[in-house]
């Protein structure tokens, strides 16, 4: 039987949707291990079951990943390099700060780069790339383009790092425009954003653009969520202060931590300033 050490980081399949997962093992015993995954989550699993994995020097704290996280925006938007990818849980600032950068170089929205959000399919995407060619796109939350095999080729062929980026679409469909060929050169910019993890990304794509990583532990959430406290409209710096200090006291039984659950607890606060807390606790924890 295997034996591996509580501390061990390992990977392990989601049971649901067969995701690799990554976690460290905080208990192990007689064959089996409890796993810790960074958004504090405990999962158990046969030792047979988790594969180590390397050990990797400790991330950049948070604050500094935001800071890269602009110098890679910047560097795309000015040319510097064709693309980038955004990888990170959602409601902790990604769209917003990728968007603030581009502000402040001046950039405007559907004059100097395009924002697509949501759902998008291999077509659109295509139509999409080829409308905006020479310009940025930025893509956001557009994970299910991730996860179809056409899109994820068109991606790759826009993301490559060759001089040349061809980009086809080979296949006959009935809502296809006459006027856009069935081939081109790429030489766009593309700044993608995911919730999706790291882990859960495709090598190749990833291999083909600066990639920064935000995934965060509720820790990190938290210094997070204290950094844009000042920036956060329509409520007082106490009135704030005194909702974080609440999520503190049971962020280890929240599910979801994001900025999200902070403007959940101030809408509770300021509705039912006399029984907040109950609410708020029954909420945000289930």
């Amino acid at each position: 039987m295997n034996k591996l050490a509580i501390g061990t980081i390992v990977a392990f399949e989601d049971v649901l949707t067969r995701r690799v997962l990554q976690g460290t093992i905080v208990y192990s015993h007689d064959g089996l291990v409890r796993i810790k995954t960074p958004d504090g989550k405990l999962q158990t699993r046969l030792i047979d079951r988790v594969k180590p994995v390397c050990h990797l020097p400790a991330k950049p704290d948070i604050k500094s990943r935001f800071q890269y996280m602009q110098q890679v925006v910047e560097m795309v938007a000015n040319g510097d390099t064709a693309s980038a990818i955004i990888s990170g849980q959602a409601g902790l600032g990604k769209t917003n700060e990728v968007l603030k950068t581009l502000s402040n170089l001046g950039l405007e929205k559907d004059v100097d780069y395009s924002l697509v959000k949501g759902f998008t399919s291999s077509r659109g995407l295509y139509e999409q790339l080829y409308n905006f060619n020479g310009m940025l796109t930025v893509f956001d939350d557009c994970d299910s383009a991730l996860k179809d095999r056409i899109s994820a080729s068109i991606l790759k062929g826009a993301l490559d790092s060759y001089s040349e980026r061809k980009i086809s679409w080979l296949v006959k469909a009935s809502t296809m425009d006459a006027d856009i060929p069935r081939c081109f050169d790429y030489d766009g910019r593309i700044i993608f954003i995911t919730n999706k993890l790291i882990s859960e990304l495709d090598k190749p794509l990833c291999t083909r653009s600066l990639v920064i990583d935000l995934e965060m532990n509720k820790e990190e959430i938290l210094e997070r969520i204290e950094y844009i406290l000042p920036e956060i409209k329509g409520f007082g710096m106490a009135d704030k202060r005194e909702a974080l200090n609440f999520i503190h006291t049971i962020a280890a039984t929240i599910n979801q931590l994001n900025i999200r659950t902070l403007l959940m607890v101030l809408r509770m606060r300021k509705a039912h300033p006399n029984n907040w807390q109950d609410l708020a606790k029954y909420s945000v924890t289930n």
